[in-house]
């Protein structure tokens, strides 16, 4: 089964030494390239490279969205202020 997902689960799983419970559930999953790059930047080194290891491995998978809908309602600059650019993007995926 595959997996749509924002930067919240991945991170948190992460921090927890945890995140391989994803790859257990999901065969793959996606997210999307903004929430990529704030994992990219996580503050914990050994859960940036447990999220590291899992997109090199390509059970998570990187998609670049198209401008998401809601961003045709809220501006950038508020959306990303209220949910940050990898909250808000999932959606986008198709």
């Amino acid at each position: 089964m595959l997996a749509v997902s924002n930067t919240s689960p991945i991170s948190n799983l992460a921090s927890i030494g945890r995140l391989e419970l994803l790859k257990a559930q999901f065969s793959t999953v996606w997210i999307p390239d903004a929430a990529a790059n704030e994992l990219a930047v996580h503050p914990d080194p050994a859960a940036r490279d447990a999220i590291q290891a899992a997109i090199r491995d390509k059970w998570v998978r990187v998609q670049t969205t198209k401008m998401s809908r809601l961003r045709l309602f809220c501006p950038a600059d508020r959306s990303d202020r209220i949910w940050g650019t990898g909250q808000n993007e999932p959606q986008s995926l198709e």
